[in-house]
């Protein structure tokens, strides 16, 4: 990690990060730049897949103006994981939504997407939503996540 982790994570010390393998982070908008590098790979191999909508700079100004938050799951080798979420506030319900996940070792640590689903709840969040290519369906079926829409588009 490139940063202290008081600087990130200031809610967490030193010991307990090297003590644990897999810890998932909020990383706060102060924090952005201290770990960026390091999840710019992940965020931009994730972006490749959201068809022009976003890249990684837009989405690094929206966790600096904290409108979307940003997690990592850390190992004591670095940062394996980078998750965007976004709260949307709709006339009658508040949903989390997954926007972007990218990532080593999916299996090892897709678990601690508990952990933002618990912080969504925490938040006043009705539900998780994921938007993202067909793969994530069977992945996240055993988070109590199922198939509700599909997506389509033509271009003008």
């Amino acid at each position: 990690m490139t940063a202290k982790s008081a600087d990130v994570f200031p809610h967490v010390s030193s010991a307990e990060i090297h003590n644990e393998e897999f810890r998932l982070f909020g990383v706060l908008s102060c924090g952005v730049d201290l770990v960026w590098s390091e999840v710019l790979p992940f965020i931009s191999n994730s972006v490749a897949f959201s068809d022009g909508t976003y890249t990684a700079e837009d989405i690094y100004q929206f966790v600096k103006q904290k409108s979307m938050q940003l997690w990592v799951v850390y190992k004591n080798s670095g940062i394996c994981c980078a998750v965007i979420t976004e709260i949307t506030i709709y006339p009658r319900q508040k949903r989390l939504n997954i926007l972007f996940l990218g990532g080593v070792g999916l299996d090892k640590w897709l678990h601690k997407i508990d952990e933002i689903m618990r912080w969504g709840r925490e938040m006043g969040c009705s539900c998780v939503q994921v938007y993202g290519r067909d793969g994530w369906v069977k992945a996240l079926k055993n988070y109590g996540f199922k198939k509700t829409h599909v997506i389509l588009k033509a271009d003008l």
